[in-house]
């Protein structure tokens, strides 16, 4: 009996330390809401827009000189709610859009072309990895 206390104490305070970290990690302006962008297209990406407004996309999210090359993923802290996003290649023309997207916890969005020729364990593998860093 006292070992399960003892187990329970320490997954207790093991809960404290992670939530003082992501409160340090800036998890009180975006209370754990993410969406992870894996580009699985052919092209590279220079620009993610997201929204909550359809058709009005703002600014670009990635920073000046980034680009998402093939199965490259990058993360973004959002506002719990509805987004939309919508990816350009490096070239301004668009690659992807995607409307009315549900974010409340950790989404992992998929930036494919219609008909592309996709190696599917790769990509699972890749989006293990960006799903596993959202659970440390």
């Amino acid at each position: 009996m006292s070992g399960r206390i003892s187990t329970y104490r320490i997954a207790f305070a093991l809960g404290f330390t992670v939530a003082g970290c992501l409160v340090g990690c800036g998890a009180e302006r975006y209370p754990g809401a993410t969406i992870a962008v894996l580009n699985v297209s052919e092209e590279a990406i220079c620009e993610v827009y997201l929204s909550q407004a359809p058709g009005e996309w703002g600014e670009d999210e990635l920073e000046e000189s980034e680009r998402l090359e093939n199965h490259q993923a990058r993360s973004f802290d959002l506002q719990p709610g509805t987004w939309h996003i919508r990816t350009d290649n490096c070239r301004g023309g668009m690659v992807f859009t995607r409307h009315g997207l549900t974010v409340r916890g950790h989404m992992l969005v998929q930036v494919r072309p219609p008909k592309a020729s996709i190696d599917r364990k790769r990509i699972h593998w890749i989006a293990e990895g960006v799903r596993r860093s959202h659970e440390l």
